[in-house]
């Protein structure tokens, strides 16, 4: 979900600022730098493209040699961009020829940025920093728009590693780079808030709606700090001008950055959206997480009212089929436990996970005896904190700690991934522990177009679900499949955990038109398997 505050992106990402040419190879170094500014929706880093400087502005003061040095040195930041943005599997490569040119060329700012970038996603933070300052040193005081990138990137690297008071004082540096740009401040304030520091945020959202007076999120981010500080009239005045003039795109990603931190101020603001913009193109979504925000706060007449509307509008199939994504080509009607027909189609997926289940206990054993120290669950689904995952991928992304830690487990799912889960948007595997006497509220998965299939690991009596009007239950060693955008909750009336993976695959009635079409529409990309979009009912 979108995030509105300042945080280091996961993934690679690429915004292109331009390209620094610096010419050390002759007597009289000569600087020509462009910077190319880009605003993004929030904080994210910036990152480099090569772009070639204008012929006039070396080929006046450069001899054929340095035009040639300088030819081989864009040459290898442009074969080294290559391999960084293959993500993992290209950084060693990457690194290896940022170092070869900053081996040809040492006053050249560029290699050393895009190396600290490189190197900061693998986790090294001190080294990234280091070529950060190097960056810096190699600017001229008057390249402000190159100084605010780098300073900007400095200071997101130390909000990532909890750093708050390295964070503020180069979001002021960069600040001071650029005094007018509303999304340095609405960072800082947020640094700011973080820290404590109510009296200092208030003062930086405050200059954030004075510089910007059309973004939303400056006056609903000043009025929320606003009422938390005991300011009712002012606040309450702040979030409704934030309301009244934000367009669909800025309240839609208000609504969700708000989801998990003020359900009061998010419902609101999803309402808004159905009020003012009934049309919007993520409706399937809007109505979904409002759903989500009215049953957390007990209003379960105004919930099913909601869903009643959404089934009337055609935004939902049924008011117990509830995606936020909803694919309708191939795929209706549909049934929360599929047909034999369709589980004939993954009989392979199926058999996999069974012929090897024993060994996948055996090895998550120590995961599940252990289920307390694994990460609980974050969308506020179980009462209390009982349900707890180990997670393998989310999102399509691999999680390479679980990975590396349990070959024997990854290797079934990277063929299932393989065959039957390959380029799926919102495709998860995981281990699932639910303690005993656990339950889980009813929901509904996000998409319609996956199937998921639950492995028991280690299934006690008492143990069951309900999907849609059915009920069910697992068997160890065994594979149930369920359509999990049907409503579902689950309970374990048992003393002790029951443990399943949870591995989920395309739904089989799709076919490679229909696969695509999702792709785009989540705006998958298969090098950095991110999904960039959030597509509402289509």
């Amino acid at each position: 979900k979108p995030s509105m505050a300042p945080k280091r992106a996961s993934g690679k990402t690429k915004i292109p600022w331009g390209t620094i040419y610096t010419v050390g190879f002759i007597a009289l170094a000569v600087v020509a730098a462009i910077f190319v500014a880009t605003e993004p929706a929030r904080p994210t880093k910036k990152a480099a493209t090569p772009q070639a400087a204008p012929a006039s502005a070396r080929e006046d003061i450069m001899t054929q040699a340095d035009r040639e040095a300088l030819e081989k040195y864009e040459g290898i930041i442009k074969q080294a961009d290559q391999f960084a943005a293959n993500g993992p599997a290209g950084a060693e490569a990457a690194k290896t020829l940022y170092t070869a040119a900053i081996e040809l060329n040492a006053r050249h700012p560029l290699a050393y940025f895009n190396l600290a970038r490189v190197i900061e996603e693998e986790g090294n933070h001190t080294g990234a920093l280091g070529h950060y300052h190097t960056v810096l040193s190699l600017l001229h005081p008057q390249m402000a728009e190159g100084r605010k990138t780098v300073h900007t990137n400095i200071a997101l690297l130390h909000m990532n590693i909890n750093n708050i008071s390295g964070a503020i004082a180069h979001w002021k540096e960069a600040i001071d780079a650029d005094p007018r740009d509303a999304m340095l401040h609405f960072s800082l304030g947020n640094a700011f808030l973080t820290q404590g520091e109510q009296a200092e945020a208030l003062k930086e959202f405050k200059r954030c709606i004075e510089l910007d007076k059309k973004e939303a999120k400056y006056n609903v981010e000043y009025g929320r700090l606003l009422l938390a500080t005991g300011d009712e009239k002012l606040g309450r005045e702040q979030i409704a001008a934030g309301l009244k003039k934000g367009d669909e795109q800025q309240l839609f990603q208000l609504g969700m950055y708000l989801f998990k931190k003020d359900a009061t101020v998010a419902q609101e603001i999803f309402e808004t959206i159905l009020q003012r913009f009934p049309a919007h193109p993520a409706l399937g979504t809007v109505y979904y997480t409002l759903g989500q925000l009215l049953g957390q706060v007990g209003k379960a007449d105004e919930e099913k009212k909601l869903y009643e509307d959404a089934v009337a509008a055609n935004i939902f199939a049924s008011t117990l089929q509830r995606p936020m994504f909803r694919h309708r080509n191939n795929l209706e009607p549909a049934h929360a436990l599929p047909t034999a027909e369709v589980r004939a189609q993954l009989q392979g997926a199926i058999d996999l996970l069974e012929s090897n289940a024993d060994k996948i206990a055996q090895e998550l054993a120590p995961a599940i005896q252990n289920a307390d120290s694994l990460p609980e669950d974050d969308e506020a689904l179980s009462s209390p904190q009982d349900w707890h995952q180990l997670v393998f991928v989310r999102n399509g992304v691999i999680n390479h700690t679980s990975w590396d830690q349990y070959p024997v487990t990854s290797n079934v799912v990277a063929k299932i991934m393989e065959d039957y889960a390959s380029d799926m948007p919102r495709s998860s595997m995981e281990l699932s522990v639910l303690d005993g006497n656990g339950h889980i509220k009813p929901h509904c998965g996000p998409v319609n177009f996956r199937l998921r299939l639950h492995l028991g690991l280690s299934v006690p009596e008492g143990a069951g679900i309900r999907i849609g009007t059915e009920q069910a239950g697992w068997e160890s060693g065994k594979v149930l499949v369920i359509d999990d955008s049907f409503e579902h909750e689950v309970w374990n009336n048992a003393s002790v955990p029951r443990a399943l993976l949870v591995v989920d695959v395309w739904h089989p009635a799709l076919d490679e038109n229909d696969k695509e079409q999702i792709r785009r529409q989540f705006g998958w990309s298969p090098n950095s398997k991110i999904v960039t979009g959030y597509p509402g009912s289509h």
